[in-house]
């Protein structure tokens, strides 16, 4: 085994133990300038892997997302979820969905772009386009979700968490009412209505046979389209979970779609 001294820039010695090489090498990175600069390397690498960490907490990745999905997918709260938010029409609530998520399950260590929350939405087969998002945060639920950072990211609040936990607890019957756009009315003309809904035609669909086997959504609402009947999918799911609560449907989850079919 060899020995070296080492003279510390203070003054100090320290005897040194090891193999040629290992002596070699400890005086090469720790001796004089070359010893210095190697200290000063090694707190610049710190302060970079720091920074490192501040920006994965504030800005998600594509795996962050594809988390958040995963969670919402399968957390404890998954079938409250899906039954009293994704399957309704309501499209503010669906987008507190990944903001909640984010709060529970991740440290609420991120915010996320109306983008994010758009493609949270459509992982979850509940799709929110952006456009939408960002009319949701701005003018349905505002008082519900904190901006922070440029370009806007958004966090549930403490108001938000209250409404969105109060909803999956099957508690809240009254959802945020989305502000729609004035719209401009023609004096002189009236729209006809004919007095029947969605329920009423998937009422029908019941009488005949229809739901004698599975039928999706999707297939539900393109057998309304070919009787003259056009509705989008969104619309189309109130009514369903009305008919599934009084029974005269009931439905099963397979490969996270929703099947219905007679009782």
């Amino acid at each position: 085994m060899a020995k070296a001294s080492f003279k510390l820039p203070n003054g100090g010695n320290v005897l040194i133990e090891g193999t040629p090489q290992e002596i070699q090498e400890f005086l090469a990175l720790y001796s004089g300038a070359t010893g210095k600069a190697g200290f000063t390397q090694k707190r610049q690498v710190v302060k970079s892997t720091k920074s490192n960490l501040i920006e994965k907490k504030t800005k998600p990745d594509k795996s962050d997302i594809e988390k958040i999905i995963e969670i919402a997918k399968t957390c404890k709260e998954a079938d409250a979820i899906g039954e009293y938010i994704l399957d309704q029409t309501n499209e503010a609530n669906r987008v507190l969905v990944p903001l909640y998520i984010v709060h529970e399950y991740l440290d609420n260590a991120f915010g996320l772009s109306t983008n994010e929350i758009s493609e949270v939405t459509i992982g979850l087969g509940a799709k929110v386009s952006r456009q939408n998002a960002l009319r949701a945060v701005k003018y349905s639920a505002p008082s519900l979700v904190i901006k922070i950072g440029k370009p806007p990211r958004y966090k549930i609040h403490r108001r938000g968490l209250a409404h969105i936990r109060s909803i999956i607890a099957g508690e809240k019957t009254t959802e945020i009412k989305e502000k729609s756009p004035i719209k401009k009315v023609t004096k002189g003309k009236k729209s006809a209505k004919s007095g029947k809904g969605p329920q009423t035609y998937m009422l029908e669909l019941i009488n005949s046979g229809f739901f004698s086997e599975k039928r999706t959504i999707a297939d539900i609402q393109k057998k309304l389209e070919e009787l003259g009947h056009i509705y989008a999918q969104t619309s189309l799911s109130a009514p369903l979970l009305r008919l599934v609560r009084s029974k005269k449907l009931s439905r099963t989850k397979e490969n996270d779609s929703w099947y219905y079919t007679f009782s």
